[in-house]
């Protein structure tokens, strides 16, 4: 079982891997604005001023920033897939059961229609 810095080691790992941090900071900085917007002007035209937009202080900007250069590390690379299957049209497994299980697949199974080569191939390493 976990104990207390086990525990809060979990939750700060967590909150760092989700990106928590920088809403953390975006916090701080909305906050440290409302503060400073509110001594030269009332409450309300100092909040409006915080969360406009167009007055981002040097914490936002680093948020941004920050919050951008994640997001385009954690983007996705492209996956290159193999298929696997030949792509049968349809397998019935279980044909004697009221409810047959099918695989459907996309691509059409091709099969070779000519003869095996005779007589056979002799060996190269041979």
């Amino acid at each position: 079982m976990l104990g207390w810095f086990g525990k809060r080691f979990v939750v700060l790992a967590l909150v760092l891997v989700t990106g928590g941090h920088w809403a953390l900071l975006q916090t701080v900085a909305w906050v440290r604005m409302a503060v400073s917007y509110s001594q030269e002007s009332t409450l309300r035209e100092a909040l409006v001023k915080t969360f406009d937009g167009q007055h981002p202080c040097q914490l936002c900007k680093v948020v941004r920033h920050g919050e951008r250069a994640a997001q385009n590390k954690d983007a996705p690379k492209p996956i290159t897939k193999l298929d696997l299957f030949l792509g049968a049209k349809q397998v019935t497994l279980f044909s004697s059961l009221r409810l047959p299980f099918q695989i459907n697949s996309i691509a059409p199974m091709t099969s070779r229609r000519d003869a095996p080569p005779t007589p056979p191939p002799k060996s190269v390493l041979g």
